[in-house]
């Protein structure tokens, strides 16, 4: 059993060896960036993407972590983040486009315990969930290297800094800022849109410490 003390819970109590796992939800703000939609017989769309996100609308946004500490400051984890990406405005060729059953930021992270604050970078790929229509022609979302519509869609970077506080015994609040960046290549109907997307994501959770 881990033991978290103090009233701010920094993860520098955990022993070697041990575990944890973290559950967030957040409100992430993504910045614009450029939206390139190649398609069959067609010139280029070049767009200047605003995104949003809706990250309390179903499907919401959330968060997954599982940790193991490889001493009390140090520790490797598998996250993976369910972010959301709506196109605002778009031009008339685009009906809508959507990455909203995931812009999914599977992740590899390192962890540190900086002050008791945890610190970490992480790198990982981009498995997205698309939905669009580009000039009435409608991706079909049944298709996929997985199944259900999802791709691998290309890599992902972060890094970000976080706090924890005990509520009860291994029960403990979190609170964690970070920032993505990612490039993404998903499909739309007879060619493809390629983008990146630069996140701020500021999130809140649970864990649990064993």
């Amino acid at each position: 059993m881990v033991i978290l003390a103090g009233a701010a819970a920094g993860p520098g109590s955990a022993q070697a060896g041990s575990f944890s796992f973290d559950i967030f939800l957040g409100a992430p703000v993504n910045f614009d960036s450029q939206l390139k939609i190649t398609q069959a017989g067609h010139e280029d769309l070049e767009i200047d993407a605003q995104w949003s996100s809706e990250p309390f609308k179903v499907p919401t946004y959330w968060d997954l972590r599982a940790i193991y500490w490889t001493s009390p400051t140090r520790g490797w984890a598998v996250d993976l983040c369910h972010n959301k990406l709506f196109l605002d405005d778009p031009p008339p060729e685009v009906q809508y486009f959507s990455v909203s059953h995931g812009l999914n930021l599977l992740t590899c992270q390192r962890l540190w315990v900086v002050a008791g604050n945890l610190v970490l970078v992480a790198a990982g790929v981009v498995v997205s969930h698309p939905e669009n229509s580009v000039r009435n022609r409608q991706l079909v979302e049944t298709g996929g290297q997985y199944g259900g519509g999802y791709y691998l869609a290309g890599p992902v970077l972060g890094a970000g800094v976080g706090r924890r506080f005990m509520l009860w015994r291994g029960l403990y609040g979190a609170l964690e800022g970070r920032f993505t960046w990612c490039h993404a290549t998903v499909p739309v109907a007879d060619g493809e849109a390629s983008f990146a997307s630069a996140t701020l994501h500021l999130m809140f959770g649970l864990g649990w410490a064993f």
